[in-house]
């Protein structure tokens, strides 16, 4: 088993949050300034629960050589893949991404960030084709010189002070090759350190949802005496405030059949509907409440009409 794993509490909270607030979300981002944001949350939290739940089964040791080079390469990418979702993420809610110029991990001349896509290049990513052997491209003066070029050698953990080192060969005649080396702790803690942000991703989620709620607060219900009319009042509001379709449509529609079904029925069937009618009565005043106070249901009311028979 690979010792190089994330939190999965961490993650769990992310999806719990946006499961429990799907509605806000769907509504603000489905068509944010014409882009589909919902989208983008779904991958990014589909593709960390994949990575994160993945890791562990990730073999470092396998007994084959080339087996345990895709198995650090495999490592690398889904490292790979949990930063780049964090940092949608991040996009995503408008949030500042506070790691993006530090380099207290790997401590080189050049951010983490950078430097890990150095690591990904060679190790991962295109180990036949990159442009530098630190993270540094090197600016070409003059039109007419061609910019040098790097290849890796198979990665190995045989000897060195690293877990995994590759040489780096330059497509210049004469050029001597470099040795690059990789630690495990260090691109496990790298990656910790931006997947911890997931942390302030689902704070700002509560923060919006909350902030959504405030406002919707402020906007009043119209009242009725007339419960159908209540209930289309209902309907109203609560396609505006999340979107047809969700939150208490269904609800609201299965009480406006119920109340407007034809009652032609004999004086015994009368005496069975007419309470079963009053009883449903109270639904209407609930989802009324539920609605005015936050604008959108913190949790779901679950209706199922009883039968009449």
């Amino acid at each position: 088993m690979n010792p190089y794993t994330l939190d999965d509490s961490l993650l769990q909270q992310f999806k719990q949050a946006v499961f429990d607030h799907d509605d806000f979300l769907i509504n603000a981002y489905c068509d944010f300034n014409g882009e589909n944001r919902w989208n983008l949350i779904c991958s990014a939290k589909d593709w960390l629960s994949v990575s994160v739940n993945g890791l562990p089964y990730i073999d470092l040791n396998h007994e084959i050589d080339d087996v345990r080079s895709l198995n650090v390469a495999q490592l690398i990418m889904t490292y790979d893949i949990v930063v780049e979702s964090v940092k949608k993420l991040l996009q995503v809610f408008d949030l500042e991404h506070l790691l993006k110029g530090d380099n207290s991990i790997f401590n080189k001349p050049v951010p983490d960030d950078r430097y890990f896509k150095q690591i990904r290049a060679c190790f991962a990513a295109h180990p036949v084709d990159f442009d530098s052997t630190d993270g540094v491209k090197v600016k070409v003066k003059g039109s007419n010189q061609k910019p040098e070029r790097y290849l890796a050698s198979w990665s190995s953990d045989v000897g060195g002070n690293a877990d995994y080192s590759v040489y780096l060969y330059s497509n210049k005649p004469g050029s001597d090759p470099i040795p690059f080396l990789m630690n495990f702790a260090q691109i496990h803690a790298y990656t910790a350190k931006r997947y911890s942000l997931l942390a302030d991703i689902v704070k700002a989620i509560e923060e919006k949802k909350e902030m959504f709620s405030q406002e919707q607060s402020q906007r009043p219900i119209r009242r009725s005496a007339n419960v159908v009319e209540q209930l289309q009042i209902l309907l109203q509001e609560n396609d505006v405030r999340i979107r047809e379709g969700d939150g208490y449509h269904y609800q609201i529609k299965a009480l406006i059949d119920l109340f407007t079904a034809p009652q032609e029925f004999n004086e015994q069937e009368q005496e069975a509907i007419a309470p079963y009618l009053r009883l449903l009565k109270p639904l209407v005043e609930e989802i009324y409440q539920r609605c005015k106070p936050c604008g959108m249901c913190q949790t779901r009311l679950y209706f199922d009409p009883p039968s009449l028979v």
